[in-house]
């Protein structure tokens, strides 16, 4: 696994145990098994974009300093929910805001084409995706999440 997946599951099994929530309110809440969520938290298995949003609120973490892996971070009040086409437009948007092609972008972040691709077309992305996507077009990520970012004119 990378450093990026074992760092953010680290984070966040940091601020878990600092504000006194068990692995079990967590689990339940998000309806996970409470093995998969240690090996989130272990960074053995890449944490699922899909329980970002609802973890962040439990955690009351701010989505973008989740991504920045920030010690303290201010109370994250969005939806728990990911509007997968909102995000699969923004990605696409905010690359050809910046006049790349696919092809480009994903040599540019060291990914393959296909995968662009996906999540253009609205396949959740990873987590390593979305912070390189975020940190290479420099955005944040509750953009990505929760803003409908215009197409220039």
């Amino acid at each position: 696994m990378n450093d990026f997946a074992i760092s953010f599951g680290k984070y966040l099994s940091a601020i878990r145990i600092d504000k006194h929530i068990k692995v079990n309110d967590i689990v339940n809440i998000i309806d996970c098994k409470r093995i998969s969520y240690y090996f989130y938290e272990s960074g053995k298995i890449q944490f699922p974009l899909f329980f970002l949003p609802k973890v962040c609120n439990i955690l009351s973490v701010n989505i973008d300093d989740a991504f920045n892996l920030l010690s303290n971070p201010p109370k994250y009040t969005s939806n728990d929910e990911i509007d997968f086409n909102l995000l699969s437009n923004n990605i696409r948007t905010v690359r050809k805001n910046n006049n790349i092609n696919q092809i480009l972008c994903a040599q540019k972040l060291k990914f393959d084409k296909k995968t662009i691709y996906n999540y253009e077309s609205g396949k959740a992305p990873n987590l390593l995706f979305i912070k390189t996507f975020c940190d290479y077009f420099s955005i944040k990520p509750s953009q990505l999440f929760y803003t409908k970012i215009q197409t220039n004119k």
